[in-house]
C-alpha cells in the first residue's frame, strides 16, 4: 500500500514538535494532497489536525485553524470520532480563540475536551492535562482566580500521581498555581 500520506504526516508533526510551524505546514499539506489522492482518510484527519495546531500555535495563524474546522470535523467523523482526535481537536481549536484572545469561546471546546478525557479517555495520561491546564490559564486571564486554582490543583494532582511528585512537568502548573494564589 501507498504510505506516503501516513510518512508525511509523521514528517509534519516532527517537524511541528521541532517548532518548524514553515516545515511542518508544508510536509502536512503534501501528506494532504498524498490522502486525497489514495483516500486515506486516516491521514487526512491526522494531517488535518495538525496543520490546525502548527496554524493556530506555531505560525501566529490562528483565524487559518479555525477555518479548518468543518474539513476536520468532517474527516474525523468519517473514521469514527475516536475520542482522542476529538479530544486533541477540541483543545487545538480552544487554543485558536485563546491565541486570538477571544477568551469566552476558548471556553466550551476546552471544557468539552476536559470532559471527552474523564469519560471517555484515561484522565491519567499526561496528555489528558494540557486542556484543563488552558482552562485554568484562560480562567486565569479572565480574573475568575478560584476556577483557575482548582484547574491547576487539578492538574498538579494528575501529573503526580502519573509522574511523580519531582517530575519537572509539574514546574509549569506549579508556577501557574502560584502565579493565581498570588494575584489573590
Amino acid at each position: 500500500p501507498d504510505r506516503a500520506a501516513e510518512i508525511l504526516v509523521a514528517v509534519g508533526e516532527t517537524r511541528s514538535d521541532d517548532d518548524d510551524g514553515g516545515g511542518a505546514a508544508a510536509a502536512l499539506s503534501e501528506a494532504l494532497t498524498a490522502a486525497a489522492r489514495t483516500g486515506d482518510d486516516d491521514a487526512t484527519a491526522h494531517a488535518l489536525l495538525e496543520l490546525a495546531w502548527v496554524r493556530a500555535y506555531l505560525q501566529g495563524r490562528p483565524r487559518d485553524a479555525l477555518a479548518l474546522e468543518p474539513v476536520l470535523t468532517a474527516a474525523l467523523a468519517r473514521i469514527g470520532d475516536p475520542p482522542l482526535l476529538r479530544a486533541r481537536a477540541l483543545h487545538v481549536l480552544a487554543t485558536a480563540w485563546i491565541e486570538l484572545g477571544d477568551y469566552p469561546a476558548a471556553m466550551a471546546p476546552l471544557r468539552q475536551a476536559v470532559e471527552v478525557w474523564e469519560r471517555e479517555l484515561d484522565p491519567g495520561l499526561p496528555e489528558a492535562a494540557r486542556p484543563l491546564l488552558a482552562l485554568g490559564n484562560v480562567a486565569n486571564y479572565q480574573g475568575r482566580s478560584d476556577e483557575a486554582i482548582a484547574a491547576y490543583r487539578k492538574v498538579i494532582a494528575q501529573r503526580e500521581r502519573v509522574l511523580g511528585a519531582d517530575h519537572t512537568d509539574l514546574a509549569g502548573p506549579l508556577g501557574n498555581l502560584g502565579g493565581a494564589l498570588a494575584d489573590l
